[in-house]
């Protein structure tokens, strides 16, 4: 059971701090951003 909160803890951390960068890139973008971008930052 133990494994299984754990395992569910880490997903959430995970799935928050996607949803935080997803957050900042908006604001930093203002929602604007081209696929081209989104390769250059990625590397």
């Amino acid at each position: 059971m133990s494994s299984l909160l754990y395992k569910q803890a880490v997903e959430q951390d995970m799935v928050a701090g996607i949803l935080a960068e997803s957050v900042k890139n908006v604001k930093r973008t203002n929602g604007r951003i081209s696929l081209g971008q989104c390769v250059r930052d990625a590397w």
